[in-house]
């Protein structure tokens, strides 16, 4: 399945967010919209992740704090745990993530052609931000884990 991304420009209109997700699991918060809580591995909240039905496209929205100055690597994958992400089967690689000096930052883009229920078809969809220096290649057959930055869970 070949699917298109586009960025669109952080604004600073803010989400209605609904509260944290409970650990790293998606919340409903509203019919067409999902969101969940960005934790590090030691279990932290970083931030959230927030999905929307936008027509014939799925906006995905993050906002964090609290990680490493720079471009970040974030990358959707079909699992419903984020100790379980195979580094290698990335579902789709989205832009990078700019994280400012005091470690905010924000990404709102686009999977065009794909609804949100298309998105969530099956176990789960895992967002995970990842430190862009890393080398995850180098670690084949080794656990994402060790290496992720943050990590989010939405579930159907």
């Amino acid at each position: 399945m070949t699917l298109l991304l586009s960025v669109a420009a952080c604004g600073s209109d803010e989400p209605e967010d609904e509260g944290p997700g409970t650990g790293a699991t998606a919340e409903t918060t509203a019919p067409d919209q999902r969101s969940t809580e960005l934790v590090d591995p030691e279990g932290s909240s970083l931030g959230t992740a927030w999905l929307r039905d936008a027509d014939d496209r799925t906006e995905i929205e993050l906002d964090v704090s609290g990680l490493p100055e720079g471009l970040q690597d974030v990358s959707l994958f079909e699992t419903a745990d984020c100790e379980s992400v195979n580094p290698e089967a990335p579902v789709i690689a989205l832009p990078a993530l700019s994280v400012l000096e005091d470690g905010t930052g924000a990404l709102t883009t686009d999977v065009e052609d794909t609804a949100l229920a298309d998105l969530l078809e099956g176990e789960g969809l895992a967002v995970v931000i990842t430190d862009a220096t890393v080398d995850t290649e180098a670690g084949a057959g080794s656990d994402l884990p060790d290496s992720y930055l943050a990590c989010g869970v939405f579930s159907e």
